[in-house]
């Protein structure tokens, strides 16, 4: 057993230890990424209402954009890499039932939170970029907690969502501008 499946065995051997912990980690790995994007949604929502009632706001469609496609990127890797999730590669019972399984490298959690958390930073709410980074953390390592990634899954899976969001903002505000 390597350091990363170590060290990923170890926190979701802690976590299955504990009710608290365990119930905190179903969570964070199953429910918490939707009141993240729920919240991310609501922000723009309530200030497009003011100024224009029934309109959806054009945020959406940049923030699921930015959501889509670093998340394709980890679902390309994913397919391409095709390492099995923790539980089934060393036959145990995760704290999650996951109703699909794709392979688990990268996590695509991660990948979302994280390209989330990036498209706050680009609208630059100290505020909120803070609760936001906490937010797509606590959904990465809910994710090893849990016994559905690995550590190096929610590390590489971050990384594409963060940087990954970031470019694909980057390239949309190029093509805006280039278009005006």
């Amino acid at each position: 057993m390597n350091f990363d499946q170590r060290i990923s065995r170890n926190i979701f051997e802690t976590t299955k230890r504990s009710k608290i912990f365990s119930r905190l980690a179903v969570f964070g790995a199953a429910e918490f990424i939707w009141i993240l994007i729920g919240f991310g949604l609501g922000l723009f929502w309530f200030g497009a209402q003011s100024v224009d009632p029934g309109h959806v706001p054009a945020e959406w469609f940049i923030m699921a954009i930015v959501i889509a496609v670093p998340w394709a990127v980890t679902l390309v890797i994913e397919f391409i890499v095709k390492r099995q999730r923790p539980f089934d590669a060393e036959t145990y019972q995760p704290l999650i039932h996951m109703m699909w399984k794709t392979p688990c490298f990268p996590s695509g959690h991660a990948t979302i939170s994280f390209a989330l958390l990036a498209f706050v930073v680009s609208m630059d709410i100290p505020q909120l970029i803070l609760w936001f980074a906490i937010g797509a953390a606590a959904i990465a390592i809910s994710r090893i907690a849990v016994g559905v990634h690995y550590l190096s899954d929610v590390i590489v899976g971050s990384l594409i969502g963060y940087f990954g969001g970031l470019a694909t903002l980057t390239a949309l505000q190029m093509l805006i501008l280039a278009s005006k």
